[in-house]
């Protein structure tokens, strides 16, 4: 009985319910992660298991995006765009590979999944990530996940250390053997 959603599409944390085709299901919060807009539910029995997909997507493949807007089901028909290495989110959250797919995630879509030609999940798309969306992949939500149910969140380490990016002047460069160096701009006790 556990539900993976977005974290933003969250409004409150009491009187949770989740619509399948069996009807609606009354679920509670188990955690969730704003760093990667992943928020864990559980509801009381079992429901089907989604297939997912290991392999790495291929820019120009076909996929659908599933969503609920307003309590309907509606699907959109794309194709993979962008595969991208690992990205560090503006909220703190590490997606091992970002995933994008031609045109804009249509409103109502965020938290429902990405899925291949033969229905395998691919990942959960979320429109606040990034502008026009895009989908946190099925590493990172296993990954995620798994924090969330051990821990009831994700632990993350924190050094306490604010850092900015400066390039290195030229009398420094030869020395240091780098173009760009990190300016300490505060430490946290």
């Amino acid at each position: 009985g556990i539900v993976v959603t977005a974290a933003h599409t969250l409004h409150r944390d009491e009187g949770l319910r989740i619509g399948t085709a069996e009807g609606t299901h009354a679920a509670t919060l188990v955690g969730l992660d704003p760093g990667t807009d992943v928020a864990v539910l559980r509801v009381d029995g079992a429901l089907p298991a989604p297939k997912w997909r290991d392999g790495e997507p291929r820019v120009g493949e076909l996929v659908l995006a599933l969503g609920r807007p307003n309590g309907g089901i509606r699907a959109t028909l794309g194709i993979v765009s962008f595969v991208g290495g690992a990205r560090q989110t503006a909220q703190g959250g590490r997606i091992d590979r970002w995933l994008e797919v031609d045109g804009t995630l249509p409103p109502g879509f965020s938290g429902g999944p990405l899925v291949d030609a033969d229905g395998a999940v691919l990942g959960m798309n979320t429109s606040s990530l990034a502008r026009g969306g895009g989908t946190v992949p099925v590493a990172t939500l296993r990954r995620v996940v798994d924090g969330i149910l051990a821990h009831g969140q994700v632990r993350r380490g924190w050094l306490g250390v604010g850092v900015q990016r400066v390039a290195v002047g030229a009398k420094r460069r030869e020395t240091a053997g780098r173009d760009v160096g990190l300016l300490v701009t505060a430490l946290s006790p």
